[in-house]
């Protein structure tokens, strides 16, 4: 290989450029370009090149104060780093991400300033499954994690609550279906709650488990209470079932009670 050549050139819009080449072969080796005109909505950008004369690597220095580091294999796009520690103008501090062969987003990290982070997972474009972390405490959740269908809608997700309550959702279509809670630490005076839903998203029933162990089941027509249905199941009161019904509108009608067994001898 012979001297490298380097051109210098300055064009009308004030951008500065300099450039490096392989003599031999042509090819553009380096090139560096700043932004004196303020043209661009960047200050600054550095490139480098393969032997193909293909982009290898490229960093830009934003107006914004982001500066954003990509790297190209074959010219496509890899891996992309966006920092924004200089200015902080963004509610984050860096996003990473990283493509397949054919460019397209295969994992995504995003670092907020509260010390959340999201780690998002892709396949040919797609989402297929998000993590949610709290290091610092910022939100009243320690963790999410979310799955996705094929076509990028949500599937099902579970959230660990700071209190030790965990909630699980699950949808179809994008359509919420179900809903439980569950109190793993003792923090109320619930055990469970669930919730069921329609093809349409319109609530269906809803359930919660007292830590007495009473189970109230309440059941919807059209997203109106229609029927409750209370079990007493570790005998706590001196009934063992009662059943109330409503009317079209959502108004108590009337209730049956049967007694615990041992009242009936």
């Amino acid at each position: 290989m012979g001297n490298l050549q380097a051109l210098f050139r300055l064009d009308d819009n004030l951008v500065e450029t300099l450039a490096v080449y392989d003599p031999s072969s042509g090819n553009l080796l380096q090139r560096a370009q700043i932004d004196f005109g303020d043209i661009r909505n960047w200050e600054s950008r550095g490139e480098t090149f393969d032997a193909t004369g293909a982009v290898a690597e490229r960093i830009t220095q934003k107006d914004n104060g982001v500066l954003v580091t990509e790297t190209f294999e074959d010219g496509i796009r890899a891996t992309q780093i966006r920092d924004d520690s200089r200015d902080d103008v963004r509610n984050w501090d860096t996003i990473e991400e990283v493509f397949d062969a054919a460019g397209k987003i295969d994992m995504r990290i995003v670092a907020l300033d509260d010390g959340r982070q999201t780690t998002t997972e892709f396949e040919a474009g797609v989402r297929q499954r998000q993590v949610e972390t709290d290091a610092l405490d910022a939100k009243a959740w320690s963790s999410r994690e979310t799955f996705y269908d094929e076509n990028g809608k949500r599937a099902s997700s579970e959230e660990v609550r700071d209190n030790g309550v965990v909630k699980t959702t699950r949808w179809e279509d994008g359509i919420l279906q179900e809903r439980t809670v569950s109190d793993l630490q003792d923090a109320f005076e619930w055990t469970e709650r669930s919730e069921q839903r329609d093809e349409a998203g319109g609530l269906v029933s809803r359930k919660q488990i007292w830590d007495n162990g009473i189970e109230a089941t309440t059941v919807f027509e059209d997203g109106v209470r229609a029927q409750r249905v209370e079990v007493d199941t570790l005998d706590v009161r001196g009934w063992a079932e009662r059943i109330s019904t409503y009317d079209a509108e959502g108004n108590f009608v009337s209730r049956i009670e049967i007694p615990d067994v041992f009242d009936l001898v």
